[in-house]
């Protein structure tokens, strides 16, 4: 989770972001009290489950916030 986590601060910010961490750990929670390895959830590649999980948050994303910021920018040009 510490991992994730780390990796998540890196690629994104804002208050959304609690509620992601939240939704991972509970994901991890749940699975313990299942009996099931982390490994059930997080699939063979940890990056790509973390790289999924954010794509389901772009509004949080620093990639996502640039490219907003380019296109008013671009948008607002004179």
């Amino acid at each position: 989770m510490k991992a994730i986590e780390k990796y998540f601060w890196t690629m994104a910010k804002g208050d959304g972001m609690m509620r992601i961490l939240i939704s991972v750990l509970e994901l991890f929670e749940n699975a313990v009290a299942d009996d099931s390895p982390i490994s059930a959830v997080v699939g063979d590649d940890i990056a790509e489950f973390a790289d999924t999980i954010l794509a389901d948050y772009p509004e949080e994303t620093w990639l996502d916030k640039q490219r907003n910021a380019l296109r008013r920018a671009y948008n607002h040009r004179g």
